[in-house]
């Protein structure tokens, strides 16, 4: 599966979850019924890898700087290959020395739909 930020390719991720993040203001009322103002339904994907060269490392990083960017990604709701601009929110991830390199394990980002 192919991840791209703001045209640049990642390495295919070794964990992709899509979901559907629910934007408004929700509480239950007297009688336990869920009341409120729905505003949108936006997309949500999160990508994860094991273990992640510092090259790929670095261009994930530099690529979630601007905070929002274009994804292309696989949407569960459509089927399609789709871009959109989304909120990207990169995790930590943990260094590892191998084989005389720098390697970066349990990698992940989460995008939402702007």
């Amino acid at each position: 599966m192919q991840i791209k930020i703001n045209e640049i390719p990642l390495p295919s991720p070794d964990s992709y979850t899509f979901g559907q993040d629910v934007v408004g203001e929700f509480a239950r009322n007297a009688a336990g019924n869920l009341v409120g103002d729905l505003v949108a339904v936006k997309d949500m994907v999160t990508v994860g890898w094991k273990v992640m060269s510092g090259e790929d490392y670095s261009r994930l990083v530099a690529g979630t700087a601007p905070v929002f960017v274009d994804v292309h990604y696989h949407c569960g709701k459509t089927g399609q290959l789709v871009s959109r601009n989304m909120l990207a929110r990169p995790g930590r991830a943990r260094i590892a020395y191998l084989s005389g390199g720098v390697w970066w394990k349990d990698v992940n980002c989460e995008f939402v739909e702007r």
